[in-house]
């Protein structure tokens, strides 16, 4: 099919405000986090399941390439046009659709942007755990397609453990419901197999979400070891007790860590080095890890970990030192650091 008269139907399909088709636009959406990149036909911004359903058919009919797209976050090349044809990009379709909190479910469409809901539910004392590193603006279409996981998923799984259910556009255009409110269906555990699918068994147009209360306390730790294989012994142990915190990070920094540290816990002065790792269960209470040797330093506090600005606050560090003056002080450099909430 000429491109010019593929391009013509789906403004009749679609809208012409929906409808990009010029070399900028090509430009900005031939690419996404992974190194691939190949210019799209056309690209395509639908507002409703209906107008996805009329894209996709009509591609199926005349044998044009499809690919379904969100933010362009991912990092698998999951939504490049590397064969051309039609990006069918979803994040119009931004709308969050009921907020059932009595049953702990949300419907919202896939191209509601995973940080927005989570400032929406918190509102209301509630929380969608998946938490993938670019949240503020990834969409939960796109965390679906590719089953996005995070810090949080150590404790609460990914992404396909909080989709429960969704509408889908198959191949050929038609619309199906898979799955639904319900915490576990009967028959063929598809969602399993739609969750990171890359879209490539349909195109999700609304999904049935699990939400949780919000914690009611958070307790963090922020504990620096002179040697990874330290830090990973620590984290071998907490793990064999059988307490599982919502995030364990193991982090290789330079002495950066220890100044960053400190301000992400909200301590101040030179903090004193301990003679045991640290460790945090569900309900913030600590114990005494065996530490084979390790001694880390420890800080603790009730409040979350924001992320640091080293550019900002702290001074140049050249890898070839081995200490680094801050505040008229000296501190030796870890190796690394665990972040235990």
């Amino acid at each position: 099919m000429e491109k010019d008269s593929m391009i013509g139907e789906l403004v009749r399909l679609v809208g012409r405000e929906n409808v990009l088709s010029s070399d900028m636009h090509f430009k900005l959406y031939e690419y996404d986090a992974s190194l691939i990149r190949s210019k799209p036909d056309c690209i395509v911004l639908p507002t409703s399941t209906e107008q996805v359903s009329k894209v996709v058919k009509f591609a199926h009919d005349h044998k044009i390439p499809v690919i379904a797209r969100g933010a362009g976050t991912n990092l698998s090349g999951g939504s490049v046009t590397v064969r051309g044809g039609i990006a069918i990009v979803l994040t119009k379709m931004n709308r969050i659709l009921d907020m059932d909190i009595e049953n702990l479910r949300v419907v919202v469409e896939p191209g509601v942007v995973t940080l927005d809901l989570k400032n929406v539910l918190a509102r209301h004392g509630y929380l969608y755990q998946p938490d993938p590193a670019s949240e503020k603006v990834t969409t939960i279409g796109g965390n679906f397609a590719e089953n996005s996981g995070g810090p949080h998923c150590l404790k609460y799984g990914v992404t396909s453990n909080h989709v429960l259910g969704v509408e889908l556009v198959l191949y050929d255009g038609q619309v199906v419901q898979v799955g639904g409110k319900a915490l576990d269906n009967p028959g063929y555990d598809l969602m399993g197999v739609l969750g990171g699918s890359e879209g490539t068994l349909g195109i999700v147009t609304q999904a049935v979400l699990r939400i949780m209360p919000k914690a009611e306390a958070v307790k963090t730790m922020l504990c620096i070891y002179n040697s990874i294989e330290d830090g990973g012994n620590t984290v071998t142990a907490i793990i064999g007790e059988g307490i599982i915190p919502a995030t364990l990070e193991m982090d290789s920094r330079s002495a950066s860590s220890i100044s960053a540290g400190r301000t992400m816990c909200g301590k101040s002065g030179v903090p004193r080095t301990g003679r045991s790792a640290t460790r945090s269960g569900p309900a913030g209470r600590g114990r005494s890890a065996p530490s084979a040797g390790c001694v880390p330093t420890i800080w603790s506090t009730t409040a979350p970990c924001p992320e640091p600005d080293y550019r900002r606050r702290w001074p140049k560090w050249s890898k070839s030192a081995k200490n680094t003056t801050f505040r008229s002080r000296t501190y030796s450099t870890p190796e690394m650091e665990i972040c235990i909430r």
